[in-house]
């Protein structure tokens, strides 16, 4: 059973109700979701904003949302150029979190530090 999250408008809250999918469900590597329920970041995020690890997001908001958090989390691990694909963004995240080595630790890390980043960005405009 998912957690009981608000619907995410923003790409923080987006990342944050990823963390909470990871904090529920637990984490895994090498497939969005594996047989014990578990889900990778990308799974997360997708839980997060379509309501299930494996599917993609069904409406245009729900695009926008995962598409800004994707960019944000690869503009954390590793500074990348703005016209780079969508497939991009989903891989390098996808590798990174299935580098051997990295932690549950690390992801929420990852996922706190990208929300913390954007909310003082918007909170400065």
């Amino acid at each position: 059973m998912p957690p009981t999250t608000p619907t995410p408008t923003t790409v923080p809250d987006l990342l944050r109700a990823a963390h909470n999918e990871l904090n529920h469900r637990g984490w895994a590597q090498n497939d969005y979701e594996n047989p014990a329920g578990e889900v990778c970041l990308i799974g997360a995020l997708n839980a997060a904003v379509a309501g299930d690890p494996i599917e993609e997001p069904s409406t245009p908001d729900g695009w926008r949302l995962l598409g800004g958090a994707l960019n944000a989390l690869v503009q954390q691990i590793a500074p990348f150029r703005s016209d780079e694909e969508f497939e991009y963004l989903t891989g390098h995240v996808t590798t990174w979190n299935d580098t051997p080595g990295r932690t549950l630790d690390d992801v929420r890390a990852l996922l706190t530090t990208t929300a913390a980043a954007l909310d003082t960005a918007t909170a400065s405009q």
